[in-house]
């Protein structure tokens, strides 16, 4: 990156989304998509897909949503600077 380049730095939430893969009411769907989105992580993506260098940065759980919120950012070209938050995590069962 040369100094007129420059860069972006995002800075904000990331959460998973889920989409029901069928239609009709969601007491009724049985099947569901896991993703990521927020405006900040979208800003990044676009950005990152129009060639700007991009840094995001926020606090994500420890658990396998914050692993995928940074794999998929990473996977787009951006620079992840995550704090892993296990507070943030909700316990199992």
């Amino acid at each position: 990156m040369t100094p007129a380049q420059g860069y972006a730095v995002t800075l904000g939430e990331t959460m998973g989304l889920l989409a029901a893969t069928d239609t009709g009411y969601l007491p009724h769907i049985s099947h569901m998509a896991l993703g990521i989105g927020g405006a900040e992580s979208n800003v990044a993506v676009a950005l990152a897909r129009l060639g700007t260098p991009v840094v995001w940065t926020g606090r994500l759980g420890a658990d396998s949503v914050g692993d995928r919120v940074v794999r998929e950012l990473r996977g787009e070209g951006i620079d992840v600077r995550a704090t892993r938050d296990s507070d943030a995590t909700p316990p199992p069962g």
